[in-house]
């Protein structure tokens, strides 16, 4: 049942002084988790013509809408009308902000040169727009200026059309859900209604009626992750509604976008739930992806600034200089660009909590005392980090006290440095697909520059892992599904080019046992569960991967009971 008596605000983004307009940005936001906006910068008369562009797009045969095909999981054309899904169908362009990506949706259906010009303004005025709103909330809160930090999120567009007949009125078309994403602007179907909200305090839905020349703004997920809380991510749905009955059929069709800090990543917070809670979401994740981002993790902001600082320093040394820097094991040290990898170069560290180790890699690398002193406080951070979050995997599953199991297990630092230039864009030119072959990394990537892409397991898909301040990101490897008994995703991810800058990464891998054998505790076998792996320590392992050079997880295939 819907409550009428929610009054949805309407804010005038052209009639009110920064303060207050910002303010009342933050109270909707933090109350409803949506609104509309009136005086958008968006013309009305090109919010009539994308309209009738994507009104036309629709009406393409179904074997022209199908090469709408998917870049990430749900980006291409879906939810085709079907017995069990009659009412919904939808178009979509993974990154409105991409002219590759614009021509390639245009190609697919074949867009005129005139919709390829609107398609190119609509998303033009639309960006600018999703960028003043994210600007102001942050201004809401007194942070300083995030220009750059919203500007390089990627724009999610999609196009849906609602085909309501006389015997669906009163019925869902989109169901009740949350977007993934930062914030969405809608332009919902001016003549047709249907849109509804969930007020969050009473968990009724209210209607947002259509208001000519008005863009309605929900806020997801990403922007209740970013504000710790503050910002609702607002439930909403779509249902069939009449307005007369000489309508027979109720056609809407809404623009959604949405820059997303992530598609479908999760981000798990270490510091705001329960233990029990906690573990849960790190063991859920863990074996739905292999892998998330973490905030409040310990590691502070001014140590991982430092860092990243440190390591931009290093790269400067002339080549002789970090030549120095050699294999204790193969690809530990420092590895070139050349012409097969002619984009990337890397330093290494075996062993970060070994003093000698870390005194060998800054003598190698003339690092300063006050360098030195960084490096020995991150990599304290990022072990202490990941033998925390290995407790609590191990928790998860009901074993006992495993401190002393994954305390002598060796760290290492492998730090990146990606020379992209502009023929490298769009290619997965940085590292190429692979799992990791340790039990868990602690990757800090760049925060100013994307290009981290990790595969969905189930589908084969890649997703974005775009740059979100003061998070680490969290990958699990092949010695995890060991371990685990085929419990832990070991995900599948590599570096793509999105844009020539250079971009800077500090992983750091805990890697396994290097010379006792692992193998999944009794606690993860059983008769439902056989043991699917053979005990194998990480050296041998690793030399079994070299050899075999199957470095995307096929080579735990080889160690197979099946």
């Amino acid at each position: 049942m819907s409550n009428t008596g929610v009054v949805f605000p309407t804010i005038d983004l052209g009639e009110l002084s920064d303060e207050i307009l910002n303010q009342n940005l933050r109270e909707a936001g933090e109350r409803l988790g949506c609104f509309r906006v009136i005086n958008h910068g968006v013309s009305l008369s090109l919010m009539s013509e994308m309209k009738k562009t994507v009104m036309d797009l629709f009406e393409r045969p179904y074997e022209v809408k199908v090469r709408n095909t998917d870049v990430l999981p749900g980006s291409g054309y879906r939810f085709r009308p079907s017995e069990t899904n009659p009412n919904y169908e939808a178009l979509g362009l993974v990154d409105l902000a991409s002219p590759q990506a614009l021509n390639t949706f245009c190609d697919q259906l074949d867009a005129s040169a005139e919709q390829r010009e609107i398609m190119v303004k609509y998303a033009e005025a639309i960006h600018g727009l999703a960028e003043d709103l994210s600007r102001r909330l942050a201004e809401s809160y007194g942070l300083a200026d995030t220009t750059n930090f919203f500007k390089s999120w990627p724009i999610q567009f999609s196009i849906n059309k609602c085909h309501f007949k006389p015997e669906t009125v009163g019925k869902v078309g989109v169901q009740a859900h949350t977007d993934f994403g930062f914030l969405t602007i809608l332009q919902d179907d001016e003549n047709v209604g249907g849109f509804e909200a969930m007020d969050p305090s009473s968990g009724t839905f209210f209607p947002l009626s259509p208001l000519t020349n008005s863009l309605a703004i929900n806020l997801g997920d990403m922007a209740t992750i970013w504000s710790n809380g503050r910002l609702g991510s607002v439930k909403h749905r779509v249902r069939c509604e009449a307005k007369t009955s000489q309508r027979p059929l109720f056609s809407n069709s809404t623009l959604k976008i949405m820059p997303a800090t992530s598609v479908i990543f999760p981000t798990i917070d270490l510091g705001e739930v329960s233990d029990e809670i906690l573990n849960q979401k790190l063991r859920e994740a863990s074996e739905r992806w292999g892998c998330y981002r973490v905030i409040n993790h310990g590691v502070s902001l001014s140590l991982m600034s430092d860092m990243k600082k440190t390591i931009m320093d290093l790269f400067e040394r002339p080549y002789e200089v970090k030549m120095r820097n050699t294999d204790v094991q193969q690809w530990s040290g420092y590895t070139a660009q050349s012409e097969i990898n002619p984009y990337n170069e890397a330093l290494g560290l075996y062993d970060t909590a070994s003093p000698q180790a870390v005194n060998t890699f800054c003598d190698q690398l003339e690092a300063s005392a006050e360098q030195r002193e960084i490096m020995v406080k991150y990599a304290e951070a990022i072990r202490g980090l990941a033998k925390d979050l290995l407790r609590r995997l191990a928790e998860s599953y009901g074993l006992a006290d495993t401190t002393n199991f994954f305390k002598s297990w060796p760290s290492v630092f492998r730090i990146h440095k990606y020379h992209f230039k502009a023929e490298a864009v769009g290619k997965p030119s940085g590292v190429n697909l692979h799992t990791d072959w340790g039990f868990l990394t602690i990757l800090q990537d760049d925060e100013n520059v994307s290009g981290l892409e990790a595969m969905d397991p189930s589908s084969g898909t890649f997703f974005p892992l775009p740059p979100l301040a003061n998070s680490l990101a969290i990958n699990l490897g092949d010695m995890a599904t060991i371990w685990s008994n085929g419990r832990l995703c070991n995900v599948k991810h590599r570096v793509q080019c999105n844009e020539a800058k250079t971009r800077f990464s500090i992983a750091s891998f805990l890697l396994g046992p290097m010379d006792t054998d692992l193998e999944a505790p009794s606690e993860f076998v059983d008769a439902e569960h056989p043991r699917l792996y053979k005990a194998i320590s990480h050296k041998g392992y690793r030399s079994l991967r070299m050899a075999t050079n199957l470095h995307d997880g096929e080579a735990l295939k080889l160690i197979s009971y099946e």
